[in-house]
């Protein structure tokens, strides 16, 4: 992926600090709610893209092939292009695209597990929705640990797993 090709986007998750996505529903519109993980008051916001050309859902530990895959630190969670190479390819392979998806732009939402691509011709509808509970189980495929903040979870972690290294000795 060649990131001279894309912008950071301005979002309200642009800064999180764990981005996770809680839920993708692709029915008549594209919605995808994401949740900062580190947010204390559980925010989450959904993202609906509307008239959608394409998009994909992969695992982050599936990018890793990527040669230059986006800084966090520069670009945040979100990203977009006029100009990426999956939108060009399109444009010029499928004669239907460019008539049918009008200044389309390709986004890119990063989490901590998915990277989700979409190609639609707007900006999608972002909206603060109802925030997680405080039981409701935290969104995503993995657990993730941040050092120093969760040092003491980071050696609780270790203590368990050598205790159950020894038991299967």
């Amino acid at each position: 992926m060649d990131m001279n090709n894309f912008k950071r986007w301005e979002t309200p998750v642009s800064d999180a600090e764990s981005l996770s996505m809680f839920s993708l529903f692709d029915k008549k519109n594209l919605e995808i709610i994401l949740q900062d993980l580190r947010d204390p008051n559980g925010k989450r916001f959904k993202f609906s893209f509307y008239k959608v050309a394409a998009y994909k859902n992969i695992l982050e530990e599936y990018r890793t092939n990527e040669i230059e895959f986006p800084n966090r630190k520069v670009f945040g969670w979100t990203i977009v292009s006029d100009t990426s190479k999956w939108l060009n390819n399109l444009k010029q392979e499928e004669d239907l695209f460019e008539g049918n998806n009008p200044n389309c732009k390709h986004f890119i939402i990063i989490t901590e597990d998915d990277v989700i691509e979409i190609l639609c011709s707007d900006f999608p509808d972002i909206i603060e929705i109802e925030s997680a509970k405080e039981e409701e189980e935290l969104p995503g495929k993995s657990t993730i640990y941040y050092h120093p903040q969760d040092r003491k979870d980071i050696d609780k972690l270790i203590d368990t797993i050598k205790k159950d290294s020894r038991k299967s000795s």
